[in-house]
């Protein structure tokens, strides 16, 4: 029953896909815990990434908290950098979320990584003046 929901999900997504997002992407980004699962369950892979170097859990941050930790306790790369040298924690500034910043440093995420432009979380956030509550 499950590679039938699976296989329709594929098939309802791909257009919406367009060769760029893969389903784990979509539903980890709409925040479908439960289709992501379904998905991982299945082996999709879960560090798979689109034509721009993201990852299911570059499109989680900022969005269900839930989701960006279900993918890290899923084995998802913490580390992974987009194709512009990206860290999570940059995206984690960029969206202003103290939650996901405060996960990710739970999973020794490095705080001082430059991105191609050597930019850094913090020039990130001092720059942007990003608010954190």
């Amino acid at each position: 029953m499950q590679f039938f929901i699976v296989g329709a999900i594929t098939l309802v997504l791909r257009p919406l896909i367009k060769g760029k997002w893969l389903p784990q992407h979509t539903v980890a980004a709409c925040g479908e815990l439960y289709l992501l699962d379904s998905l991982l369950k299945h082996n999709a892979d879960i560090n798979s990434v689109d034509k721009d170097g993201l990852t299911a859990l570059h499109k989680a941050i900022g969005k269900k908290q839930v989701i960006t930790n279900f993918l890290l306790k899923n084995s998802a790369n913490a580390f992974v950098r987009d194709k512009e040298g990206a860290t999570l924690m940059h995206y984690a500034v960029q969206t202003a979320s103290t939650e996901t910043i405060e996960l990710l440093l739970l999973y020794i995420v490095e705080i001082n990584l430059q991105d191609n432009d050597g930019w850094t979380p913090l020039n990130l956030a001092v720059q942007t003046q990003t608010k954190f509550s």
